[in-house]
């Protein structure tokens, strides 16, 4: 199993999907690897999604992405909020878990490797712990803001709305004009038209370009004059060289890689731009 196409698989759809109802933000690329909280880091998965999403991580590069999985596995937690495990999967994270933590945490790696305990300390370990009931809690005696209260009730006991949408209306225009709808690999709805309805779009699409009023050619396009304006010693990089960081970052992104949505084929971003995503074969068949 490839865990990390069907990683990106969820990821892409849900970028192009977002979830309806309840939701948890994700970090596409962990900040254990390296990954910041950028928007362009950050995408809306369901609770069961967000799961499945730590769970391949976690197969895939191991180590430390264990702990938000076995984390994620345990019963009243805020991720994965209500994803219940089976009893096969949870003991697979908490073995895993305790591996990669017992590994990583020998010796002096340990924070309290060659530290030891003060005799005050010891005794603050060995005294039972002051109770903050009654008197010795800091609410007693006072009274909660009513609409605090409110608040408070209203967040622990929000369901979201299950709401069915009426596609009928819509599949009556779709099936008048030509336009059905298929499902494809990765399970998103995708319009398919007829072979007429495409060449009649075609054909208004170059009508619309040969047409006076859509002439871009020459002095009339927006951006004639401009490769000259920028050019020789004009351009701000004219004599200069990046630097050996910067050449790395340009190559880096060069190499990024990412899958198409509609036929979950993955490689270069240039590429995938222009042969899949809008243009992928799997929608004009």
């Amino acid at each position: 199993m490839d865990c990390i196409k069907i990683y990106d698989a969820i990821i892409a759809k849900r970028k192009l999907e977002p979830v309806d109802g309840y939701s948890e933000s994700h970090h596409i690329l962990p900040r254990a690897l390296g990954g910041d909280n950028s928007q362009t880091n950050l995408v809306k998965l369901s609770a069961r999604e967000h799961f499945i999403a730590h769970l391949l991580l976690a197969k895939t590069y191991g180590g430390s992405m264990w702990a938000a999985a076995s984390f994620m596995s345990r019963g009243g937690v805020k991720s994965a909020s209500g994803v219940k495990v089976s009893s096969r999967i949870y003991d697979m994270a908490k073995r895993e878990d305790a591996k990669w933590k017992s590994e990583a945490y020998i010796g002096s790696n340990n924070p309290f490797y060659g530290k030891t305990f003060t005799s005050e300390q010891l005794k603050k370990l060995c005294v039972k712990r002051p109770s903050i009931t009654g008197e010795n809690h800091p609410f007693y005696g006072k009274k909660r803001d009513p609409i605090i209260g409110m608040l408070i009730s209203s967040v622990l006991t929000y369901k979201p709305l299950t709401v069915d949408v009426d596609y009928s209306l819509m599949n009556r225009i779709n099936k008048s004009v030509g336009v059905n709808e298929s499902i494809n690999v990765i399970g998103c709805r995708i319009p398919v038209k007829t072979d007429e309805l495409r060449k009649l779009g075609q054909y208004y699409r170059g009508f619309l370009m040969r047409s006076d009023d859509m002439d871009y050619r020459g002095e009339k396009n927006p951006n004639y004059g401009n490769g000259q304006a920028i050019s020789g010693s004009k351009n701000p990089m004219y004599g200069k060289e990046h630097k050996e960081s910067t050449k790395a970052k340009i190559s880096e992104k060069a190499k990024r890689r990412i899958t198409c949505p509609h036929c979950g084929k993955d490689g270069n971003i240039a590429n995938m731009k222009r042969w899949h995503f809008n243009n992928c074969k799997v929608i004009k068949s």
